[in-house]
């Protein structure tokens, strides 16, 4: 039981950094169309959709650490 929880723990993570970084290559396409901005829209936006992946990965990891040291 404890390996198919770690395993739904972990594409959790997976899905979670992913999406985001989709949603910001997809706004900064989106972004290069509509102002001819190529490729600093695509650039910044990806950039910025790895930080906040990158972040609330953190934030789900930490979240179960401050539980236990209660």
């Amino acid at each position: 039981m404890e390996l198919l929880q770690l395993a739904a723990v972990a594409g959790s993570l997976g899905l979670t950094l992913f999406v985001n970084i989709l949603v910001g290559v997809g706004i900064g396409r989106f972004v290069d169309v509509q102002f001819g901005t190529t490729p600093f829209g695509l650039l910044f936006f990806s950039l910025l959709g790895s930080v906040t992946g990158f972040w609330a990965l953190y934030k789900k990891v930490a979240k179960p650490d401050k539980q236990s040291k209660e």
